[in-house]
């Protein structure tokens, strides 16, 4: 059973490559992985610029987090198939994830305050990192 929507499926055969692929996704991942700690670790340390270092993170955690999500999904076999790999699957996960990290933890813990600017930088990295992964999928391969 494919759980792929058709259109991905006909990009992905027309495309020759699966968006969803562990390898794609597990590139990635290492991308953003890579760039939230170059930013934590390195950029931080040299400027003071206000959206480096309160949201450039939270777009680069999205770019970490979906592959990662996309991993586990490959690993569950009811959801083998099921890959976060459209604009929309992306955007309604990070919308997601900002309501409950802005909004809803901070109801629960008292470590946290919500900030609605941090909502839309999570969408904003969803959207970004389907970018990522459109342009990733385009690359040709030699093995096609």
């Amino acid at each position: 059973m494919n759980l792929l929507p058709p259109r991905v499926a006909q990009h992905e055969k027309k495309m020759g490559t699966r968006l969803g692929s562990p390898a794609i996704q597990l590139l990635l991942l290492i991308i953003g992985s890579a760039l939230f700690l170059i930013n934590e670790i390195l950029i931080k340390a040299v400027t003071d610029n206000p959206f480096i270092h309160g949201h450039l993170n939270d777009i680069l955690i999205i770019w970490a987090f979906i592959p990662f999500l996309n991993l586990l999904l490959s690993l569950l076999p009811i959801f083998r198939t099921f890959r976060i790999v459209t604009l929309r699957s992306c955007l309604l996960l990070t919308l997601l994830i900002g309501i409950v990290w802005e909004y809803l933890l901070p109801l629960l813990a008292t470590v946290g305050t919500s900030d609605p600017i941090d909502l839309v930088m999570y969408i904003l990295g969803g959207a970004t990192y389907w970018l990522l992964l459109k342009i990733i999928a385009a690359i040709p391969s030699k093995s096609r």
